[in-house]
């Protein structure tokens, strides 16, 4: 009986096992979906928890790297602004601790040591600003220079007064002429304002690239990437420069090179007896040096911008002038061609300030309002800044006239070349002096009477 019973109670066994483990399988199912239900809720709270602080708490956008912070541009453009008058002015300490007819100072070496030292900081300053126009020359002038194109025809000059320069070049009459003493080498053409400009490449632009490059090195003066190069040098050495030329890269460079030069000739004036030859040699060198560059720009054209280099070389030429005439005028016995030399020197000096404001005016008013304004290219924003431009360059213009620009009235009673300084000489200064030419050349006139 019981071995009957054995299949039976078998497979009542196994539908009992197999009911059992479909029960395990059916709870493990629904535990397992019921977990999955929980991390889906617990997720889906994260993410809102995460939204929720991103909207409460506002990521700060990212913004580049200045310009005017990357170095050396704050510290040259302070020494770019001054150094003329430092140079003067510890030239002329410098000459009176070594001259032996001065009286000594309170200071004693410590004055000589200080000169020195900003004498020797400014040679520094103009090597170390050379080697970096060079090292930009050799690596990345091809790549960045772009030259204006040849206009095809005159009325494609921008600049009105190029496009009337243009037009006398072209005209019948220039082109005989040009043709008979270039014997047909060169062909007049129609030529725009800029020459060129420096164009920046877009790979050494990309952010946040640019800005952890340049914070990677903060006081490196020569950079692996032409648009740092450029950047560095934008507010002191780089302004109105060209790329057509060596000189024209190193236009700002030449120029304040010219200017220290004349600084150090107008510190050694107040140490000079005027009634010698000395005093009359440092003027002649001022008047000699202003004349050669206003040539050279005049010759070489270096300035990117030729109403730039126009105004310029102008200037220089002016100041220059003024300077011979009143050499001429400061010799004695003179006559009446002493007083006409007077004359003619007191209108130079005021006319030689006035050329950089016209410049202004003319960008400002000409260019920007009457011009465009018939072109249908007007710009309000640069039409704002050059009127700013130049009403900020009028009072300026108005003290250099009257002689109310500091720094140079200690220097009044100190000779004939101390007050022919640098580029930069006050009116005042050399209309004092004509002053005293004039009563001389009146006296001397009497007396021969």
């Amino acid at each position: 009986m019981a071995e009957a019973d054995s299949p039976a109670s078998v497979s009542i066994c196994t539908q009992a096992e197999a009911e059992s483990a479909r029960s395990l399988t059916a709870e493990a199912t629904a535990e397992a979906t019921a977990e999955a239900t929980v991390e889906a809720e617990e997720e889906t709270q994260e993410e809102t928890q995460e939204e929720t602080q991103k909207e409460t708490v506002k990521v700060p956008p990212f913004k580049p790297y200045p310009s005017i912070l990357v170095f050396p541009n704050l510290p040259m453009l302070a020494l770019w602004l001054f150094n003329a008058g430092l140079v003067r002015a510890a030239t002329s300490l410098l000459m009176h601790q070594v001259t032996a007819n001065n009286p000594p100072s309170s200071c004693g070496a410590a004055c000589t040591v200080l000169a020195a030292a900003v004498l020797t900081a400014e040679a520094a300053m103009l090597l170390t600003t050379l080697a970096v126009l060079v090292h930009y020359w050799r690596r990345f002038r091809r790549a960045c220079w772009t030259p204006t194109p040849p206009p095809a025809h005159v009325c494609d000059v921008d600049d009105p007064v190029f496009r009337l320069y243009s037009r006398l070049k072209l005209a019948p009459f220039t082109r005989a002429c040009a043709k008979v003493l270039f014997k047909g080498r060169r062909t007049p053409r129609a030529v725009q304002r800029l020459q060129g400009k420096f164009t920046k490449l877009a790979t050494d632009l990309e952010e946040p690239k640019r800005t952890e490059r340049l914070l990677a090195h903060p006081f490196a003066l020569f950079k692996s990437r032409a648009s740092d190069m450029e950047e560095a040098m934008t507010f002191w050495l780089f302004p109105r420069v060209s790329g057509r030329t060596f000189l024209g890269l190193t236009f700002a460079w030449s120029s304040m090179l010219v200017q220290v030069t004349v600084s150090v000739l107008s510190g050694l004036g107040p140490h000079l007896d005027q009634r010698r030859w000395p005093a009359s040699a440092q003027v002649g060198s001022v008047a000699s040096i202003k004349l050669v560059w206003c040539a050279v720009l005049v010759i070489c054209n270096p300035c990117a911008c030729g109403v730039g280099n126009a105004t310029v070389a102008l200037q220089f030429m002016i100041e220059g002038v003024s300077a011979l005439l009143l050499l001429l005028a400061s010799s004695e016995g003179g006559g009446r061609l002493q007083a006409d030399a007077i004359t003619v020197t007191s209108y130079l000096v005021l006319a030689a300030p006035s050329f950089p404001m016209f410049q202004k005016l003319y960008d400002g008013v000409v260019v920007q309002i009457i011009v465009n304004c018939c072109r249908k290219r007007f710009d309000a924003t640069m039409a704002a800044a050059s009127l700013l431009t130049v009403l900020a360059a009028l009072p300026k213009y108005v003290m250099g006239v009257f002689g109310l620009s500091g720094g140079q009235d200690a220097a009044e009673g100190a000779g004939l070349s101390s007050r022919l300084g640098g580029a930069g000489a006050t009116s005042k200064a050399i209309l004092n002096e004509v002053k005293k030419q004039r009563q001389a050349s009146k006296r001397h006139l009497t007396t021969g009477a």
